[in-house]
């Protein structure tokens, strides 16, 4: 079963004026969202999603910051803000992939179940 990863970002703070520059990004909160289909079992063919929140705080230099690569505001995208994201967690992504992919299979495939309790009869009740 593949699960597939998705980043979005949630939320954006900025600097008002940073320097000669307005609207410098700052803070982020994002999101890894994990989600795959169910291949066996009762959940089988439907898609089972897991949403990890966080936020980061962007250093100098992480690419909002930078003088000789500055972006404006209005021409930020998803994609260009989370790879400063990635450039300022490092390793921890694959720490974060790793963590939301195993959430996912858990979902489809759990080792762990509830299951009613042996003496509460389940269904109809015969005379």
């Amino acid at each position: 079963m593949a699960v597939e990863i998705n980043y979005n970002v949630d939320s954006i703070q900025c600097y008002t004026q940073y320097d000669q520059y307005t609207d410098v990004v700052v803070k982020v909160g994002w999101s890894c969202i994990g989600s795959g289909v169910a291949e066996v079992g009762p959940q089988s063919g439907s898609i089972v999603s897991i949403y990890y929140p966080t936020t980061t705080q962007l250093n100098l230099n992480s690419g909002s910051w930078d003088s000789g690569s500055f972006i404006p505001y209005n021409q930020l995208t998803n994609t260009i803000i989370m790879d400063w994201v990635f450039g300022q967690i490092g390793s921890q992504k694959d720490l974060i992939d790793d963590y939301v992919t195993d959430q996912v299979q858990q979902k489809i495939n759990p080792t762990i179940i509830n299951l009613p309790l042996p003496w509460q009869q389940t269904g109809s009740i015969q005379p």
